[in-house]
């Protein structure tokens, strides 16, 4: 089951590096992809795949034109997130808020190793802790919801990706410990 949980989640994951990302192209590279090759000229705008933009960003060669989430964007979730007490009114995320949380926190990491920056640091604390507070406050509803013995049809459109396969696992495991432990229950 944990496999199953771990294939599905490196799934996800792959499908969000192979989605297309604008870049602003900084210096002429030729470039191949799997479609072929790419002639880059400085100063164009073009949409790759994001793990071919991350690897020209380390070479200097581009920058990602929409850096994801900030500092006000997860304030601003958190508040709402937070502010939610009902499983049934989570609210909607970015489909790819897990992905965005995880790169936004590496790029503060990637400037606090180039140089000692206190906002950057108190930037990253503040970050570190919101993401840990949406986290949980989600994973407590889904708990909820599967005590509830909810389906998640009802809420499937507000679950993330990530979440539903969790909520899958999760519902797999409860059902097969409620077998062993006191039988069949309906």
């Amino acid at each position: 089951m944990l496999e199953l949980l771990g294939e599905r989640l490196a799934a996800l994951e792959e499908e969000y590096f192979e989605k297309p990302v604008r870049i602003l192209v900084l210096r002429d590279r030729r470039i191949t992809l799997p479609s072929g090759a790419l002639e880059l000229r400085k100063g164009e705008e073009i949409d790759v795949p994001r793990r071919v933009a991350l690897a020209l960003v380390d070479e200097g060669v581009a920058e990602i034109r929409d850096q994801g989430l900030s500092l006000e964007e997860l304030a601003r979730i958190h508040f709402t997130e937070t502010n939610t007490r009902s499983p049934l009114e989570i609210p909607r995320l970015p489909r790819d808020f897990y992905m965005q949380a995880r790169e936004y926190l590496e790029r503060l990491d990637e400037r606090l190793s180039a140089k000692v920056d206190p906002e950057a640091y108190e930037e990253r604390r503040k970050a570190e802790r919101f993401i840990y507070e949406i986290v949980a406050h989600r994973l407590g509803l889904i708990l909820r919801l599967l005590q509830g013995g909810r389906k998640p049809g009802e809420i499937a459109d507000r679950l993330l990706p990530e979440e539903q396969a969790l909520y899958e696992a999760l519902q797999e495991v409860l059902n097969e410990w409620r077998g062993r432990v006191v039988g069949y229950l309906g």
